[in-house]
């Protein structure tokens, strides 16, 4: 048609539509967060072979790092970034301080250092990464595989699980805060108390 259309346009729309929902009282579907216990379930249906040993590696240390999905996978292979991303070299195994899956997932999934954190090995024995997508549709299948409603899970369930299990546990707020490098305040809307701890 020889039209050109400004793609930045739509991004600006997208924004204002959104926070007109805001205004609304529409607000945001908060995904849940994914805690530890959760993710004990999510290991007791966890499928075999090396993809799902990494997802769900990716997945602790997600939970425990209180990590952006940016930080511990790269959208594709082709975007990996050893100063963003997670690497094997990154991960350290010292005497009993490190979990026996973390341990387990190292030895079992050998990779060159350079190679992204949560490699794992594909059908025809080469070396993959988890991508934004694979973790993303891994949790929604380990969710939905507990019984839980996918659609209520995501990666940032991991990051927000973090960090509300880390406040439900008497961690100081303030080291929640750099733990998972909040650079303001809005780490505390993913601070969530537990059905018996609400007033």
């Amino acid at each position: 048609m020889g039209v050109s259309l400004d793609w930045a346009g739509f991004i600006h729309l997208r924004r204002q539509l959104a926070g007109l929902r805001r205004l609304k009282g529409e607000g945001a579907g908060r995904k849940l967060p994914i805690r530890p216990p959760l993710l004990l379930r999510m290991a007791a249906v966890l499928p075999g072979g090396s993809r799902w040993h990494a997802l769900f590696v990716c997945c602790v240390v997600g939970v425990l790092g209180m990590l952006r999905r940016s930080n511990l996978v790269p959208g594709a292979l082709s975007l990996f970034g050893q100063e963003k991303h997670l690497t094997r070299a990154d991960i350290t195994i010292d005497g009993a301080k490190y979990a026996l899956r973390l341990r387990g997932f190292v030895g079992a999934v050998p990779a060159p250092a350079d190679a992204p954190a949560f490699s794992y090995f594909d059908d025809a024995g080469a070396l993959r990464s988890l991508s934004f997508d694979a973790l993303a549709a891994g949790i929604k299948h380990l969710v939905a595989a507990v019984g839980l409603d996918p659609a209520s899970y995501s990666t940032h369930s991991l990051r927000r699980g973090g960090a509300t299990w880390a406040f439900e546990h008497k961690v100081p707020t303030l080291l929640i805060k750099a733990t998972g490098d909040w650079s303001s305040d809005a780490y505390e809307a993913y601070l969530t108390l537990g059905p018996g701890e609400k007033l």
